[in-house]
């Protein structure tokens, strides 16, 4: 496995940190829990099939690979697979026979054209600097190849703000980037758009406890704008939130609206 560490700035680096952290204390229990991210990547493998079929490509990257769980699906369409990850501790969860490197993912260690596709699910969404990373995207990828990848939009976890809301507290879930800014993002690249979609995916709990566990178990409690917001708030404020949280048929929901991209690199 292969370290690499950025340099950056005292602030980037301390939230970079922080969220290596809360991903890392996630990882046992990520895959247990993180039932939207793998909806998410089966429309991913869907898109895949679509626009490459079985054609496999040589070296593939899995940008945000978490701890690995869709490698074996992964390595049908690239081989061999890179897997990436900003936590040491989410890649030491992989059991695949994968190249490894813990790093950064808006300071790519990869050299121009050094992979054939990229796939990567929900993880784009806590870059600090989206343009450049997604240019960065269009640099290591070969020409004539592809990215797939499933980023959380803004209008999720509504269920969570608004028991915040009526409890009349602050709320401290992160903030995501709207579906326009991406699609601007996009458009401003050399990357051409095979498709763009947006969609709902929700988790349905027993308890509105469970629900917002549910977040702290794939890591995403911080927020990615301010290193000041570290949690969802404490005890006593925490069952005015639960008390609050919306029902639907007795069960509570998490709902994410995500962004599923498919984009092809032309060849000049």
């Amino acid at each position: 496995m292969t370290a690499f560490s950025p340099a950056t700035d005292a602030v980037s680096r301390h939230t970079k940190t922080i969220t290596a952290a809360k991903f890392g204390a996630a990882a046992s229990l990520y895959q247990q829990h993180a039932r939207v991210q793998a909806t998410a990547a089966a429309m991913l493998f869907s898109l895949m099939q679509r626009h490459q079929g079985q054609q496999a490509a040589s070296w593939g990257l899995d940008l945000g690979c978490g701890p690995g769980h869709h490698s074996v699906a992964l390595q049908r369409y690239f081989s061999p697979l890179l897997q990436l990850d900003l936590s040491h501790t989410m890649l030491m969860q992989s059991d695949a026979t994968s190249s490894k490197v813990c790093a950064d993912m808006d300071a790519l260690p990869l050299q121009d054209g050094s992979v054939d596709g990229i796939f990567s699910n929900f993880a784009m969404q806590w870059s600090q600097n989206l343009p450049a990373l997604i240019n960065a995207l269009y640099r290591v990828l070969t020409p004539g190849s592809n990215a797939y990848l499933s980023l959380v939009l803004d209008g999720s976890l509504q269920e969570i703000i608004s028991a915040y809301h009526q409890a009349s507290l602050p709320c401290k879930v992160n903030q995501f980037i709207t579906e326009l800014e991406l699609r601007n993002i996009v458009a401003s690249t050399a990357f051409h758009t095979l498709s763009f979609n947006r969609v709902t995916l929700v988790d349905q709990f027993d308890t509105a406890k469970q629900a917002l566990q549910s977040i702290k178990h794939i890591g995403a409690t911080h927020s990615i704008n301010s290193i000041s917001h570290t949690g969802l708030g404490g005890k006593g404020k925490l069952k005015q939130v639960l008390d609050c949280y919306p029902q639907l048929s007795g069960r509570a929901t998490v709902s994410y609206q995500v962004a599923l991209i498919a984009l092809h690199k032309p060849i000049c």
